[in-house]
């Protein structure tokens, strides 16, 4: 098994978390604003921070596991909030539940998810005492753009559980002020059809395809090789974004494709 350097993790995780933070436009306790065009009337969305951190005992030694979860958990009370931290707190669950090498109940707690986890790592280096190298979970949930219709939240995940290289993902989960998930553009845009026009031009031109190449000459698989929206796209101060994860339009090697479309660009087709 390759030993994966505490450094390259680290390096590797930062990135993603520096993305998301650049784009990330809200803070702790603070109200946003309505639309990018015209502000109406305000819906706060108010919340902390909360940490989970569990580790392994043996963290003196080269083998230390450890799960890190920063979520934003809502002010109780208010009926909307009270949804979005159920959706947050499932949406952690299931991606930290997907890691844990054991049988898990549903009604289990971040806390105690965390646990089991650090036990599947425990239990795996007691059949292969070879393994030295340390088993994480890091998910960072951030509140990325809110307005008087919903609320856009990011939530990214970097695990390591034995293999050549650690994995991560970043989901967009955008739920209205009626507690709904969004799950459809057209929530927000009054012709999906002229969305996907603007973000193939804004494709080509952010990973410098000209026309006169398709996208596979530049590496992307995109099937049929015709531009596809990816249903994983959300909202930060900087516009809309589409999050095109590793492998799902190219090799592990180029890296996640992240897609921004500035709301100036968008202000003929915004419907909120």
């Amino acid at each position: 098994m390759t030993q994966f350097s505490k450094y390259t993790k680290e390096s590797y995780f930062l990135l993603i978390a520096l993305f998301l933070f650049v784009g990330a436009c809200d803070n702790p306790k603070e109200s946003r604003t309505s639309s990018p065009e015209a502000p109406n009337e305000d819906i706060r969305f108010e919340y902390s921070m909360t940490k989970i951190s569990e580790r392994a005992n043996d963290c003196s030694s080269q083998s230390c596991s450890e799960v890190i979860i920063n979520l934003p958990t809502f002010t109780k009370g208010i009926s909307l909030h009270e949804t979005l931290n159920k959706r947050v707190t499932q949406n952690v669950k299931k991606n930290l539940s997907d890691l844990v090498m054991q049988d898990t109940e549903p009604d289990l707690s971040l806390t105690e998810l965390a646990r089991r986890f650090i036990q599947s790592h425990e239990e795996f280096k007691a059949n292969f005492p070879e393994s030295t190298s340390p088993w994480y979970v890091h998910i960072d949930v951030l509140v990325g753009y809110s307005t008087d219709a919903f609320v856009s939240l990011s939530v990214a995940t970097s695990s390591y559980t034995g293999g050549a290289h650690p994995n991560s993902m970043v989901e967009y989960i955008n739920i209205s002020k009626k507690g709904e998930v969004i799950e459809e553009p057209d929530f927000f845009v009054s012709s999906e059809n002229e969305l996907k026009n603007l973000a193939e031009q804004k494709f080509r031109q952010t990973f410098d395809i000209p026309d006169s190449l398709t996208y596979a000459d530049k590496g992307y698989l995109f099937e049929n090789n015709e531009f596809q929206l990816t249903s994983n796209f959300g909202f930060t101060k900087a516009g809309m974004v589409f999050y095109y994860n590793s492998y799902e339009i190219a090799p592990y090697a180029m890296g996640p494709s992240v897609l921004i479309i500035p709301f100036h660009e968008l202000n003929d087709l915004i419907s909120q």
